[in-house]
């Protein structure tokens, strides 16, 4: 079974050298060896062919295949390569941040709305005629690098709510300003290594008045006034006003889901406010990558 299990993996050349001497797919194809000449009942593959080329990658998972197929060995599987994932297992687990979001076979688990809401991009999913293999890719986008040229966008975040949003408007050129903010907030030092404008409070202290006049200031060019997953409390509670004031002067205002959860003032008023920035005109975003994809991008105005 060594002998077998060192031909399987192409491993047999190379048997007599030091494994400090292998590069990184060579060591990564011994290891596989060994495991295999193991005969083992099950394996586990923690991303096992992250280091090999295409023809190694498909034969070590042919083998692992046969395996499984044959000899009845289960295999559990953690992998990044999900057409890789999708060409070879029977049921795919979808995970996001340990959470699972769909468990099933890959023609159920890797669809387009799926996985827009894990990776937080578009991405389109097909399936091959001929070979009936899924073909999964990230639809094509623009030159992001200043799709926002022009544009202005004021974000309303805190505890690290509005990080992922920040860091795409600074890459796709937009000029954003954010608060308000408590001192030392995570938000506040992405905003400020960002370049950003910032209206802050004092650390641990509720939104007052000055602070909110600052954020209202700011807000005022914005074309775009968002608002992140922050939690609610009656502290930052007056951040709603910047979103009142927005609609009320014509702006286009985004929310991103998921109040309801999030809502930690006594009497649910962040839930009730909310309610009334929808009725009022506001627009409902289910994830960061349908927000983002609402921005307003140069060449469409």
């Amino acid at each position: 079974m060594v002998d077998r299990a060192m031909v399987y993996t192409d491993v047999a050349a190379i048997k007599d050298r030091p494994f400090s001497g292998l590069s990184g797919g060579e060591k990564q194809r011994a290891i596989i060896a060994m495991a295999l000449a193991q005969e083992p009942r099950l394996i586990l593959m923690d991303e096992a062919t992250s280091h090999l080329d295409i023809n190694h990658r498909f034969e070590v998972m042919q083998i692992v295949e046969r395996l499984n197929q044959e000899k009845g060995v289960t295999v559990v599987m953690i992998s990044h390569d999900l057409a890789l994932a999708a060409d070879f297992s029977r049921r795919l687990v979808l995970l996001d941040h340990g959470r699972i979001v769909a468990d099933g076979a890959p023609a159920t688990v890797l669809t387009d709305d799926l996985l827009k809401s894990v990776y937080h991009c578009p991405i389109h999913v097909r399936q091959d005629p001929q070979s009936g293999a899924l073909n999964i890719q990230p639809a094509r986008r623009p030159n992001t690098s200043r799709a926002g040229a022009g544009y202005r966008v004021h974000v309303v975040a805190g505890g690290g709510a509005g990080e992922e949003l920040m860091r795409h408007l600074a890459l796709a050129g937009y000029v954003f300003s954010a608060g308000v903010l408590n001192r030392g907030d995570s938000d506040m030092q992405t905003a400020e290594t960002l370049g950003a404008e910032l209206a802050l409070e004092k650390p641990f202290s509720p939104i007052g008045p000055d602070a909110l006049q600052r954020a209202l200031a700011l807000a005022q060019p914005a074309h775009v006034v968002a608002l992140t997953d922050v939690p609610f409390g009656p502290g930052n509670l007056p951040n709603l006003d910047l979103l009142d004031d927005a609609l009320r002067r014509g702006r286009c205002v985004l929310i991103l889901a998921g109040i309801e959860q999030r809502d930690y003032t006594p009497d649910r008023s962040a839930v009730r406010r909310v309610g009334e920035l929808l009725r009022n005109g506001a627009v409902l975003c289910p994830t960061i990558a349908d927000l983002i994809a609402r921005l307003p991008v140069a060449g469409n105005k």
